[in-house]
């Protein structure tokens, strides 16, 4: 009982059954919100077309995690992206960096996943 309790700390839980199909929906709606994101001017046009895109409700699991990814792999891949990304992402790269420089530790840990 323990030994699983401490293997699961360390692999994660197993699942019992096949994995849940993910929704097409999502992976569209995710699509739609990552293409706005890139595109954007200003965050007041892009709050603006995302509160179109999705309410507040309609926020899922599904969709966060595919428009995660979508945007990991835009980036990634150098994608074009509009004057309100691009500030976007070099105002993270800058933040990002200061952290790792006033918390080393902490930037270690969060590197290595613990």
């Amino acid at each position: 009982m323990l030994l699983n309790s401490i293997l699961e700390c360390i692999f994660g839980t197993l699942v019992n059954g096949p994995l849940p199909l993910p929704d097409p929906r999502s992976a569209a709606a995710a699509s739609n919100i990552v293409t706005k994101i890139l595109n954007a001017d200003t965050p007041y046009s892009l709050h603006k077309q995302l509160n179109e895109e999705v309410s507040t409700n309609g926020w899922t699991n599904a969709i966060a995690q595919a428009t995660l990814h979508g945007l990991d792999n835009a980036i990634g891949a150098g994608a074009e992206m509009a004057q309100a990304a691009s500030d976007a992402a070099a105002q993270s790269k800058h933040a990002a960096i200061g952290f790792a420089r006033d918390h080393p530790v902490y930037a270690t840990l969060i590197a290595l996943g613990i």
